[in-house]
């Protein structure tokens, strides 16, 4: 879980005279009230987890407790506890999950050519289909050294390298950074792979300001989060961002790297097309009530419009703390992400240009005259970081403050500000290094030809090129990418298609055995046993159907010679034996795989609290899995 050492499960307050969970021994609780009213989501989707020493039919503990070999999905204290629980219901549960597994492994072999999904995957990752993103939950930290390569004497480590394939970069890095020890004193160097020019362009222009620090409008930490998420702006900051634009459009290469002091890397093709996007940007006609101005307010009013319709917006003011409701409100209502006490504040005259989001633009030269035009194919950029709210953890965000803020604005505006602060001081001494690179071709989900001969620290890939690659190809093609010298070294996978892929098989029959097409369609047709949102929220944990997820992912992919995504023939609805968890991804040694059933997740939870989150808005869907390099056999 993502509870703190020595907080409360419950409130995050921390424990002082504690209450603990009994069956598990582990979840503290700071008072009696915080354990009873945390007692249905702990009892139902945690403590068994937690508690693999607790036998499935007496309930005892015991230190010796034994695991089916069929299911891998109980455990028992005796031979005795299991031939009784096994007469007197688990054979059947048994042959079920063993039967829903193959059938989850037969599924995965049809889609075996789904990479060619993944252009679609890769645009999922920079637009948001609504107020549910297909990115990251929100910003995570991916170093946690405290908890990783600081437990270690003498690591020896100068320079710490991370690889991410994620949407919400630029986020990422905040909180990453921000996350850091007081007293770091080494580098970290990211490297990303990004799907989307406008949205690399926008992540290079808020680095670059925050890098130069121009000082003609006010403290750069404040304005970084109004040009951010502001929809819109201020005269001063307008002309403040238009400047900055200009100067960029006309850079080339070279000189933007002197001005960057080498912090932000690029390689000269992506930079044009970056200088064009900056053009644009600059020569949008903006100001608010003006007939040739582009109509992003209307843009926008239709994408909330189209979530009201979907009553998405009404669901997710239902989860928000209610001293964060006004201000959520008012933000739906206008875009402004302006502090109230904000110096600079005045009357709101431009639209903010970075919400424009355009087709990739061509190879025509930016043009160094400022002409104002309008802009062809514009729209509101529906980024997976356009609802500011949600972009980083609320836990994060309210720890951070002695008394949580009454406005979500001041809440997130404020902690920006703070992580900006924070980046400003690693690029001014030297500790910040970012490279970006793009794909070089929509179906190239490995990152070895971009990056080079670079050993990584941690590699992050998010749901959507997990789910669409598959973890065993992602492993297998990574691996290579790993440092060998760091013992924590480790690769992050986030998945969501466990869920959608036990439910296309839930409720099928043992003769249901699926070969074609036409049978998946039959068994979703059949199949009436689908979850509701609501109750999804409710039912996040579901280890079991992670573990058979991950087992069928094993059995289609996982089996070839070189430990490929050969596409195996059809297997059986059922059989006697499935693989054990941790035997699934080792492939002779070469991995390791973190028991995520036993807490070990060392980097990112393998779930989050939902109910600790109201702001976050998750669905309870997201897993994280964390792979370190084993020793080969």
């Amino acid at each position: 879980m993502d509870a703190e050492h020595g907080c409360c499960w419950r409130c995050d307050r921390v424990v002082t005279c504690h209450e603990k969970c009994s069956k598990c021994d582990t979840a503290l609780y700071c008072s009696e009230d915080c354990r009873y009213v945390d007692a249905m989501c702990h009892m139902t989707r945690e403590c068994r987890m937690i508690a693999l020493k607790l036998c499935g039919y007496c309930e005892e503990k015991g230190d010796d407790t034994l695991m089916c070999s069929g299911c891998s999905a109980i455990r028992y204290c005796s031979k005795e506890c299991q031939r009784m629980h096994w007469k007197l219901e688990h054979k059947q549960k048994c042959e079920t999950h063993k039967m829903m597994t193959h059938q989850m492994a037969n599924k995965l072999r049809l889609d075996f050519r789904r990479q060619t999904y993944l252009q679609r995957c890769l645009k999922d990752v920079t637009s948001d289909t609504g107020i549910e993103t297909t990115a990251l939950p929100f910003a995570l930290d991916l170093l946690k050294l405290p908890q990783n390569e600081l437990t270690l004497d003498n690591n020896g480590i100068d320079q710490y390298k991370v690889l991410t394939l994620a949407g919400n970069f630029l986020a990422t890095v905040h909180f990453t950074g921000f996350s850091l020890p007081d007293d770091f004193a080494q580098k970290v160097m990211f490297s990303h792979v990004e799907g989307s020019i406008s949205t690399a362009a926008r992540d290079v222009l808020l680095l670059y300001i925050l890098i130069t620090k121009p000082s003609s409008v006010g403290p750069i930490a404040e304005i970084i989060p109004v040009l951010w998420f502001s929809f819109r702006l201020t005269t001063e900051v307008a002309e403040f961002l238009r400047s900055t634009l200009t100067d960029l459009a006309r850079m080339d290469l070279n000189q933007f790297m002197t001005k960057s002091c080498g912090h932000v890397v690029l390689k000269t093709r992506h930079f044009k097309k970056m200088r064009q996007v900056w053009a644009q940007w600059r020569d949008a006609v903006c100001l608010i009530d003006c007939d040739d101005s582009v109509h992003l307010a209307q843009k926008r009013k239709n994408a909330i419009t189209r979530l009201e319709t979907l009553k998405g917006v009404e669901e997710y003011r239902e989860f928000l703390p209610e001293l964060h409701i006004p201000s959520v409100d008012q933000w739906f209502a206008n875009g402004n992400f302006f502090l109230p006490a904000w110096q600079f504040q005045g009357a709101f005259t431009n639209y903010n240009p970075l919400f424009i989001d355009q087709q990739e633009p061509t190879d025509t030269p930016a043009t160094s005259g400022h002409v104002p035009q309008k802009p062809r194919e514009t729209k509101f950029a529906l980024r997976c970081d356009w609802m500011p709210f949600k972009v980083f953890d609320y836990v994060s965000m309210t720890r951070s403050f002695d008394e949580t803020p009454v406005s979500a604005v001041e809440l997130v505006s404020k902690f920006v500000s703070n992580m900006a602060s924070r980046i400003q001081k690693l690029f001014s001494n030297h500790q910040l290094k970012i490279k970006i690179n793009f794909p070089i071709n929509k179906s190239d989900s490995s990152a070895r030809q971009l990056i080079g001969n670079n050993k990584f620290d941690r590699i992050f890939f998010s749901a959507c090129f997990t789910d669409a690659a598959g973890i065993s190809r992602l492993l297998d093609d990574h691996r290579g990418l790993m440092n060998p010298e760091n013992p924590m070294a480790v690769v992050i996978l986030e998945t969501t298609q466990w869920y959608s892929l036990h439910n296309s098989v839930r409720g099928l029959k043992k003769d249901d055995i699926i070969h074609t097409a036409e049978d998946v369609h039959f068994a979703v047709a059949k199949n009436s046993t689908y979850l509701p949102e609501s109750q999804v929220m409710g039912l996040q944990s579901m280890v079991v159907e992670v573990v058979n997820y991950l087992r069928a992912e094993h059995l289609a992919y996982g089996q070839s010679k070189e430990g490929g995504t050969a596409a195996l023939p059809m297997g059986p609805a059922s059989s006697d034996l499935l693989p054990k968890l941790t035997e699934v991804f080792e492939k002779g040694g070469r991995w390791s795989m973190r028991d995520f059933r036993r807490m070990r997740n060392k980097v990112v939870p393998f779930m989050f609290r939902v109910h600790r989150r109201p702001m976050n808005n998750l669905t309870g869907r997201n897993r994280f899995l964390e792979f370190a390099i084993g020793k080969k056999k």
